[in-house]
């Protein structure tokens, strides 16, 4: 669920300015003698993509020591692809067996195979679902807005994200109630803290306040809404509320709620963090509606608690932050492949899975957004529990633009002894990259990690060259190779976040302490 939130965020009067050239003005004073014409010297414009990736110099966040990007990409001399070969199709010695604790314990959350099994029934199914969105006020703390106005395009944005990455087998008809609803009772009745929500939230009395609110919710709006085969309740409370954190059912835990025409036991409430600066609210129900389908959290879960030891204000909150849907951030709304598969909602088609014993090879990869057969990941094995993952990803309407372009290759690191919010992914970004701060439309500003592959950035891990040689308009070409003399434990070739350097670096480059 989402309890880490962004940090870093400062509100800006202004955006930086994004883009790839910079232009000298030059002005010139006509002589008051002469009639002759002054004209400007030629203006040299400085290209962004360079041959070896840019140092960033400027600061752009002093508390986070993150840097300030301009150029929208950072491109390098590309070289020429690798013939491509037909490897086959075997995807076997890329599922990794999931060995976490957390699935030994609960058989809960998948962060690798076997895929999630529930004999409780609370894995939400492939399928058509309907859903019901209400906005609610109480009698003392209302918000002017009209329902419709405000919720259609987060529930239309809701539903059309999972025909996309569900590849269309999941349908979700979101309806929203055209009218506001005012609960019974005054707000004070329905108090919880951030603390309560994060810190305990199996708690007797969490559990107690969760199940209050939906019992005296679904009452009110029972008389006005016909629940007729509605399987999940969205709850919109006023915008500037600070009366809740979450009001969130996880069946079977949270109980059942009975309404004339249909029993309720999953939904989301939202608290106030949903409406501010780049947090949508549609991004939200589709994170937490994932964790029906026993999507695990991608961010460090021990980070989202107000009483955690290990809490620090600047802390990166995922190894995979701002990158994917299920990492807690604002900017990036895709979801990964590896979890797409591990779903069933991408085919074994659209997969490449090699190994130490692989020739090699270029490989075309599409999007992971796009519904097509072609190659959407190419997986390296590289010991029973590790995996390398390579895909290509396009910036989509769901994504918040930021100056840095997100059309690129993504390579992460798969984990399969990590289990739900213990960062099972790591994103792996080209050596000489470092930690930047992005601006939202809206003057948001947030730290993540420089991670997008552009042309010709490379990289060698687990004895392997990988690069990205040409970048089309909906797919990346990519070449694998071995790399000559290898030896296992040498220092990374590549800069990433974990639980290591998870902290806000007080100097000194962006390191990785992962080692093959």
């Amino acid at each position: 669920m989402f309890i880490v939130k962004p940090l870093g965020l400062v509100l800006s009067g202004a955006l930086l300015l994004s883009g790839c050239t910079a232009v000298e003005q030059v002005t010139t004073t006509a002589s008051t003698k002469a009639e002759v014409p002054v004209t400007s010297p030629p203006v040299e414009e400085k290209s962004c993509d360079t041959a070896e990736i840019d140092p960033l110099v400027s600061i752009g966040d002093r508390d986070w020591g993150s840097y300030s990007v301009t150029c929208e990409t950072d491109a390098t001399t590309p070289t020429t692809a690798l013939s491509a070969l037909d490897i086959g199709t075997n995807l076997e010695p890329c599922k990794l067996i999931e060995t976490s604790a957390q699935r030994k314990r609960y058989n809960d959350n998948t962060s690798a195979f076997p895929r999630a099994s529930d004999p409780s029934k609370s894995k939400l199914e492939d399928g058509n679902h309907r859903v019901m969105v209400i906005a609610l006020d109480w009698p003392d703390l209302k918000d002017r807005f009209d329902p419709v106005e405000l919720l259609q395009h987060h529930a239309d944005q809701f539903a059309e994200w999972y025909a996309v990455y569900s590849r269309g087998k999941v349908a979700l008809d979101v309806v929203v109630h055209p009218e506001k609803i005012t609960l019974e009772k005054e707000s004070a009745k329905f108090s919880q803290s951030e603390s309560e929500q994060t810190d305990n939230q199996w708690g007797s009395d969490n559990v107690r306040k969760v199940q209050f609110f939906w019992k005296e919710a679904l009452a009110a709006a029972d008389p006005f809404v016909d629940f007729t085969d509605v399987e999940m309740v969205m709850f919109v409370l006023p915008r500037t509320q600070t009366v809740i954190d979450e009001f969130n059912l996880w069946p079977p835990g949270t109980g059942q709620f009975k309404t004339d025409e249909a029993i309720i036991d999953r939904g989301f409430t939202a608290g106030t963090f949903h409406f501010q600066g780049g947090n949508k609210l549609y991004s939200f129900w589709v994170h937490e509606t994932l964790h029906y389908f026993k999507v695990p959290d991608l961010y460090w879960v021990d980070q989202g608690g107000t009483e955690k030891e290990t809490f620090s204000e600047y802390t990166v909150p995922a190894p995979i932050y701002s990158y994917d849907v299920m990492s807690s951030a604002n900017s990036m709304r895709s979801l990964n492949n590896w979890i797409l598969w591990l779903l069933d909602w991408a085919e074994d088609e659209e997969f490449r899975c090699l190994d130490a014993n692989s020739e090699a090879s270029s490989f075309e990869i599409a999007s992971n957004h796009l519904s097509d057969d072609r190659v959407k990941a190419v997986m390296l094995r590289v010991s029973e529990s590790d995996l390398i993952v390579i895909e290509s990803r396009r910036e989509t309407k769901f994504d918040e633009p930021i100056q840095r372009s997100r059309n690129g290759v993504l390579i992460y690191h798969v984990d399969a002894t990590l289990g739900h919010g213990e960062g099972a992914l790591t994103l792996l970004a080209p050596k000489g990259r470092t930690l930047i701060n992005v601006v939202y439309q809206g003057g948001q500003n947030e730290t993540i990690l420089d991670a997008m592959f552009y042309e010709g950035n490379t990289i060698e891990v687990a004895g392997h060259r990988i690069t990205v040689n040409e970048a089309l308009e909906t797919s990346d070409i990519v070449s694998i190779s071995k790399v000559e003399d290898w030896v296992s434990g040498e220092p990374a070739n590549y800069v990433c976040i974990t639980l290591e350097n998870r902290v806000r670096p007080d100097e000194g480059e962006l390191g990785c302490s992962i080692v093959f």
